[in-house]
């Protein structure tokens, strides 16, 4: 049985943990864009570089590079553009991490897609980022632009003779800790009020085809079509 099944069967409230739609600056770029402010959206353009990569008995048994990862800008995709997407482009390499072969991973990714509405983007993952945590977006419109997220850990920089340098966010609890206590509220206020949370099992399961889809894409080199799975 599906989860999604097993949920509406049982009749309790799912909520799941995609986290960035809580995130201040991600929910910031969804009430700007809701209200018209870059006109459009067409064009999404997001990346997840974590600091190093998980061993190889935790790869062993991931779901992979875009499932792991990429999903969490897949979200995001649909929800800042409130559209579905249609079609998926992945593409991967392993460029630094060797026993990714071994579990038929990659430390390097890319997927191109394409929404219901006309829209497009590309989404990179990494787990080749020595400097820190790195999480961004960018949401291109027809009369503008929203330049999602930041580097910095903290409001400081550091002047001195060796030149200019600040703190980067060293990790994802750190990058979303505001976003993960916001969640949490918001599950209880749901509980609380009998309301469907932002973000439920359909969403994840729309993400989880997507992502797989991804995978798929990478080994076959075919480009997928996601239009008549994901919706259904």
């Amino acid at each position: 049985m599906l989860v999604s099944e097993a949920v509406k069967q049982e009749g309790v409230l799912c909520q799941v943990g995609f986290m960035r739609r809580f995130d201040p600056a991600y929910a910031d770029a969804k009430r700007r864009i809701e209200a018209g402010g870059i006109g459009k959206p067409i064009y999404y353009k997001g990346f997840t570089r974590d600091a190093g990569a998980p061993p190889p008995e935790f790869i062993k048994h991931s779901g992979g590079l875009f499932v792991d990862c990429s999903i969490h800008d897949y979200d995001m995709a649909r929800y800042l553009f409130d559209s579905e997407i249609t079609s998926i482009s992945g593409h991967g390499r392993v460029l630094k991490h060797d026993y990714m072969h071994e579990c038929k991973d990659v430390d390097q990714a890319l997927s191109y897609i394409e929404f219901e509405n006309g829209g497009a983007g590309d989404i990179e993952a990494s787990r080749n980022s020595p400097y820190g945590y790195d999480i961004r977006a960018e949401v291109i419109g027809t009369e503008g632009s929203l330049f999602i997220g930041t580097l910095r850990n903290k409001s400081l920089t550091v002047l001195n003779r060796s030149g200019s340098n600040f703190e980067v966010i060293p990790d994802f609890q750190t990058r979303f800790h505001e976003a993960y206590c916001l969640e949490l509220q918001h599950f209880v206020e749901c509980i609380r009020l009998s309301q469907t949370p932002i973000v439920t099992d359909i969403d994840a399961t729309i993400n989880l085809e997507i992502a797989l889809a991804a995978t798929k894409s990478m080994h076959t080199g075919e480009r997928i079509s996601l239009k008549k799975k994901a919706l259904s």
